[in-house]
């Protein structure tokens, strides 16, 4: 996630997937995407999105503390 449109094509699946109360973050600088919530669809299911957008996943994780996310930054 190099540019402003790979961060768009992720923000649009992501955008039509995550509803609220859950939410997400996008950070370009970090090459980063951070979603939480209390009602998530499926990690597998996230994941499989994000990756049909064609953009590589170089790792993922699941974080059940949320003391233990890393900061977001703008």
């Amino acid at each position: 996630m190099t540019c402003g449109g790979c961060s768009g094509a992720v923000n649009r699946v992501l955008g039509k997937n995550i509803q609220a109360p859950n939410a997400y973050h996008i950070s370009l600088p970090s090459q980063t995407v951070l979603i939480w919530g209390p009602s998530l669809p499926p990690f597998d299911e996230i994941t499989a999105k994000i990756a049909k957008t064609g953009k590589a996943i170089n790792s993922q994780e699941v974080v059940e503390d949320a003391t233990k996310l890393p900061s977001i930054e703008a």
